[in-house]
């Protein structure tokens, strides 16, 4: 099993599977929120859009596991993937910044949102939810 030898990819692996899934904590949980919240103010119907939404989620995420698992938890079958090792320092110096982000951005949307928000004032004409 790749896992075993490979032990930090397959952690990055999963952080980067469950942060495009939006678990809650992680940096595209608020931008879901965002969409979601403006999908239920719209007058569009509002329980098609978030509903097709929430199961568009629902699907992502079981392609996300899906993959995860044949990727990170199969057997090697190939020679090059059986001689692969795990991280060196310099690429765990490279990730470790934007790891560090995708939780930072999670816990603090604010941080972006306040960076983003005078130009989507001008896109939107000065509206904005919860402004």
């Amino acid at each position: 099993m790749w896992l075993t030898r490979s032990a930090s990819w397959a952690f990055l692996g999963a952080v980067a599977a469950l942060a495009l899934a939006g678990l809650p904590g992680l940096a595209s949980f608020p931008a879901r929120l965002l969409v979601l919240g403006g999908a239920w103010g719209s007058p569009l119907l509002p329980g098609v859009i978030g509903g097709l939404g929430v199961a568009l989620a629902v699907v992502a995420a079981a392609a996300l596991l899906w993959t995860y698992g044949r990727v990170f938890l199969g057997a090697a079958t190939r020679p090059e993937v059986r001689r692969a090792g795990d991280l060196a320092p310099g690429e765990a110096a490279a990730i470790a910044p934007l790891l560090a982000l995708v939780v930072a951005l999670g816990l603090m949307p604010r941080l972006l949102l306040d960076l983003a928000g005078p130009a989507l004032g001008a896109v939107f004409g000065g509206w904005l939810p919860g402004r």
